[in-house]
């Protein structure tokens, strides 16, 4: 299964995008990236952070998803168009 494949299947597994807003799709992300963080702030070695960074990390993708559903995003055009403009700075 390729990347966008993936995306858009993780899409499709969110129900009642109507009953939730981007703000608050938004904060949900906000928050999971503080987890990330306090994960990444530990005394922890590298080694053992990994596992549970990569489980926040899906976390984290899975609601992009929800996000990109909710407000119809393209994502593969979109990250695209970053990347190339990024390839030009």
């Amino acid at each position: 299964m390729h990347f966008e494949e993936l995306w858009e299947e993780c899409e499709k597994l969110h129900k009642d995008l109507d009953k939730e807003t981007s703000s608050e799709i938004l904060n949900e992300l906000i928050h999971k990236c503080k987890v990330y963080d306090a994960i990444n702030s530990t005394s922890l070695e590298e080694e053992d952070k990994l596992p549970a960074k990569e489980v926040i990390c899906g976390i984290i993708l899975f609601s992009l998803t929800k996000l990109s559903a909710k407000d119809n995003i393209n994502v593969y055009k979109v990250l695209k168009d970053t990347a190339a403009r990024e390839r030009w700075k």
